[in-house]
């Protein structure tokens, strides 16, 4: 992550079961696939899979009884590896990442830009 950075507030919930799912990150496997996702102690990181650049940090803290909060993200901002639109399009961005790895199709909020 570059020293240009924000701290995004993204209150995301998740069961335990989902961020179990989600511990197993994602390892691009065709041209489609965009990004490169791992976890690091409680930390769920966001790489583009073009020039690997780390574009969020989302943390996970266990205070729910059913499971974890992600209530902060870092952000990249450096505008030579992620181009910033807007912080709402950023924590959509994120939620329907995960959405994506945990499955469900049904319910990926659309980002496009408004």
């Amino acid at each position: 992550m570059p020293r240009e950075q924000d701290l995004l507030f993204a209150n995301l919930n998740y069961t335990y079961e989902e961020v179990e799912r989600l511990r197993q990150g994602f390892y691009p496997h065709n041209e489609e696939d965009q990004w490169f996702i791992y976890f690091q102690r409680q930390n769920m990181h966001f790489h583009l899979r073009e020039g690997g650049y780390c574009v969020f940090i989302l943390e996970f803290i266990e205070d729910r009884e059913d499971g974890y909060s992600a209530y902060y993200a870092k952000v990249n901002r450096n505008r030579t590896q992620y181009k910033f639109v807007s912080e709402r399009l950023d924590i959509c961005l994120m939620s329907a990442i995960i959405d994506y790895l945990l499955e469900r199709r049904d319910s990926i909020p659309d980002c496009s830009f408004d």
